[in-house]
């Protein structure tokens, strides 16, 4: 339907230098929505590396230009030419990692906040990005609440694993701002993100958690050793005075 299978490759699914918001001629002829809706498909179950720009070109389902369908068809070369990618799950000594990060007023119609993360068990099995419907106008505060909406699905993972009678490690979710690392380790919220909605908030809450675990259940020696360094407690025997 799309006739893209045979098109020339190319080694990304996004080409820099093209905004999609800028003025071109409206194009209602190609069948946007269709490809779409196949392309949502794929990333959502097996390519998070096309998440990005499949949900970015959704946005204009409704108004469609030469440009959204030029960007589109580049998807369509990406894919073409990376028929060969696939996710592999499995492994040993499995551990729970995540990653967040934000765009902070990447959409240029509202300036509204593009968040992302993605979930690892043995290789990614949860990722998502998303338009904050909320305006967001600093980088800490994009990211605070990108670190949040992943330990929602952090958290949903550790449930699965629980019921299952799995132990792992404490799971560890990566952020690249020092501001917003700063913040979820506070004992109290910065008055520059204190207008922030109360629900994403709660990572503040599982972090504080997490040392409560050896209070609850038995942990592996690791999760100990390491409870035992965050609280911390005072080594006598180290420090010769016993």
């Amino acid at each position: 339907m799309f006739n893209m299978a045979e098109s020339r490759k190319v080694d990304t699914p996004f080409a820099t230098g093209i905004d999609p918001y800028q003025q071109s001629s409206s194009n209602m002829v190609y069948p946007y929505r269709l490809a779409i809706g196949a392309l949502l498909y794929l990333s959502c179950k097996t390519r998070p590396d096309i998440a990005f720009c499949v949900s970015l070109l959704a946005r204009f389902a409704d108004k469609t230009t030469d440009i959204h369908v030029k960007m589109l068809k580049r998807v369509w070369r990406y894919l073409s030419g990376t028929r060969h990618y696939g996710i592999i799950l499995g492994g040993d000594n499995l551990k729970c990692v995540a990653y967040s990060d934000s765009d902070l007023a990447g959409e240029k119609e509202n300036n509204r906040t593009t968040t992302g993360h993605i979930v690892l068990y043995g290789g990614p099995i949860i990722w998502k990005t998303k338009l904050q419907k909320c305006v967001i106008d600093n980088t800490a505060e994009a990211e605070f609440i990108s670190v949040s909406v992943c330990s929602k699905d952090v958290r949903f993972v550790l449930n699965v694993l629980e019921n299952l009678e799995i132990l792992i490690d404490k799971p560890v979710i990566n952020c690249d701002n020092q501001a917003a690392v700063k913040q979820l380790l506070a004992e109290n919220i910065s008055l520059k993100l204190r207008h922030i909605n109360i629900k994403f908030l709660m990572v503040r809450d599982l972090i504080q958690q997490q040392l409560a675990d050896v209070l609850t259940k038995p942990l592996s020696r690791k999760n100990h050793i390491s409870f035992v360094e965050n609280l911390p407690l005072y080594d006598f025997v180290k420090t010769g005075e016993c």
